[in-house]
């Protein structure tokens, strides 16, 4: 799903996909405070590796 995020989105990285070359993510927002038992599958967001480490490292600069 195309999705824009707002400048200062807390965003947790959940794993790298190097053969697909894509990096999985969820939205801090999304993780539930009591997790459920059993527990549910995070909404992930999916982006390019050379994208996401391009816009996190200019969030960092």
């Amino acid at each position: 799903m195309n999705r824009e995020f707002m400048p200062d989105t807390w965003l947790v990285l959940l794993r790298h996909d190097p053969v697909d070359q894509c990096t999985f993510f969820a939205m801090v927002s999304d993780i539930p405070e009591t997790q459920p038992d059993p527990p549910k599958r995070l909404p992930e967001y999916l982006i390019d590796i050379q994208t996401f480490e391009r816009c996190t490292r200019a969030a960092v600069a």
